[in-house]
């Protein structure tokens, strides 16, 4: 039998070995110190004092634990305490890797981004953010109510049904950009998606692509006028 305090290997690991012992207390080296000297049959020995932790004993046990979640509660919160109220935090149930989804439609595409109720990413490299929007690869959409990217490659920003049907086109603001390569505001086409040049409509009033105009500054206002 080892000394009480003799360090053993049990079972691959080293431990302490304890036995009791009987006799008075010659020191105790109080609630914090582990080590006491005890007169055990006339002699002095150094033992592990070994406190009672129970129920009842002054170092813990008992007590009111919530098993419904009280933010106010001074008592512990039990596990399902704590599940109750991480439950309605804000998660990612994307599948994809490198994929983002709060809120909205779980998305499996790869380097995905959804964020917003009802909001989709339709394709890999899609960002989607705003309640109903939807974004297909390679595609952007921002908005509330139905902003939609739905040519790939395509961007559409907007408040309300801001929607780019065509591939690589851009709508900005409500209304529906068809035309691949272009750049639409509301429902004026800011950028033609051929030539990449401003269409004349968008440069000044009284354009009449069935006349040959010229460009004037009349009062203040750029006006097509005939030659």
């Amino acid at each position: 039998m080892p000394t009480p305090d003799e360090q053993v290997i049990q079972d691959g690991q080293r431990a302490v070995a304890v036995s009791e012992v009987s006799g008075d207390f010659i020191y105790d080296g109080g609630a914090t110190d582990v080590y006491c000297i005890v007169d055990n049959n006339g002699t002095a020995q150094r033992a592990l004092k070994v406190a009672n932790v129970g129920e009842g004993g002054g170092g813990g046990g008992g007590g009111t634990v919530d098993q419904t979640y009280d933010p106010t509660s001074t008592n512990a919160q039990s596990g399902t305490a704590v599940a109750e109220a991480v439950a309605p935090a804000l998660k990612n149930t994307a599948t994809g890797t490198n994929a983002l989804t709060i809120l909205g439609n779980t998305s499996s595409n790869n380097n995905s981004l959804n964020i917003g109720a009802y909001s989709t990413s339709n394709g890999i490299y899609s960002l989607s953010i705003g309640h109903y929007s939807s974004a297909n690869m390679y595609s952007i959409a921002i908005g509330s109510s139905g902003a939609q990217a739905s040519g790939n490659t395509s961007i559409a920003i907007g408040g309300y049904n801001a929607v780019a049907t065509g591939g690589s086109s851009i709508q900005l603001g409500c209304g529906t950009n068809s035309t691949a390569d272009s750049f639409q505001v509301f429902n004026y086409q800011m950028l033609d998606g051929t030539t990449g040049l401003i269409p004349a409509a968008r440069i000044g009033t009284g354009y009449d692509a069935t006349k040959t105009q010229v460009l004037k500054n009349v009062n203040g206002t750029l006006t097509w006028v005939d030659e």
